[in-house]
Order: structure tokens, then C-alpha cells, then sequence
């Protein structure tokens, strides 16, 4: 099989002990168990992600690099902001 005829779902579905991570902006998006997905919120899709966290899903969220809250409010509902660790690789 070339590469060329490998699609995404395939590749997922060939190794299903394998855990692949994406971001959408299509909250209601059916997905395999090893595929977790994490919706990205932007400035006018407030009804998607209404949708994406009745659904539980994460949500991404930029925010200017000196002006990170610590919490972010949506419809009166206070979520608390995640930082990533910094990771560095090599030596």
C-alpha cells in the first residue's frame, strides 16, 4: 500500500493501540476511541462551543501572551485556564 492511499482514518484505524490527538472547529464530529479531538474556540463560533462543552470536550483558547487569565468566563460559567508545561527537547 503507498502512502498516497493512506488516509487519516485509515491510519487510526491501523493502529488502534495508538492514542492521536487533533484540534477541530466542528464540535459535533464522531471520532474513534484512540482519536481524542480538542475544540478550538475562535472569535465567532460561541454557539460551537456551547455544543463542544455540553459535550465535554476540551477547548483551545489563545490569548495573548501577557494577558493569560486565569479563568474565562462563558455564558456566566467560570472555566479555569490550563497552562501546558514547557517542554524542551535535546540537549
Amino acid at each position: 500500500m503507498s502512502a498516497t492511499n493512506l488516509g487519516a482514518k485509515n491510519i487510526i484505524n491501523m493502529f488502534p493501540s495508538a492514542q492521536f490527538y487533533d484540534y477541530t472547529a466542528l464540535p459535533e464530529r464522531v471520532v474513534p476511541p484512540n482519536y481524542h479531538l480538542t475544540f478550538s474556540m475562535k472569535e465567532n463560533n460561541l454557539r460551537d462551543v456551547r455544543t463542544a462543552i455540553k459535550s465535554k470536550m476540551n477547548i483551545a483558547v489563545v490569548f495573548p501572551l501577557r494577558e493569560i487569565p486565569r479563568a474565562y468566563n462563558i455564558d456566566g460559567v467560570e472555566y479555569q485556564v490550563i497552562m501546558p508545561r514547557r517542554q524542551t527537547r535535546g540537549h
